[in-house]
């Protein structure tokens, strides 16, 4: 999600030369300049609103909490998918080794 009129596209200049005349011209005209911090007085779209309860439990931890929910219901592998030797839990231990340590 990026807000609209919140960033610099680059892209949309012909030269360097262009973009620099424009930072300098947001430079001279504070109002330009403030327009681009304008997103920030409105409210979120209800699209990211409602998806940011997730942000406070960590990935990971959502991942582990989705796994457990379909060990549970016995919604295993998809049919095609090879089995886990040592199981699910041997499986998650080890991966989550290996990523502590890589911290």
């Amino acid at each position: 999600f990026v807000p609209a009129n919140s960033y610099i596209d680059a892209t949309a200049f012909g030269t360097p030369a262009e973009l620099a005349a424009y930072l300098r011209h947001l430079l001279e005209t504070p109002s330009a300049y403030e327009a681009y911090f304008a997103w920030r007085s409105q409210p979120l779209p209800e699209s990211i609103a409602s998806r940011l309860p997730l942000l406070e439990t960590p990935a990971k931890c959502r991942l582990a909490e989705l796994v457990h929910q379909r060990m549970q219901q016995g919604q295993g592998l998809s049919p095609g998918w090879p089995s886990l030797p040592f199981g699910g839990v041997s499986f998650l231990r080890t991966k989550l080794r290996r990523w502590r340590k890589s911290r």
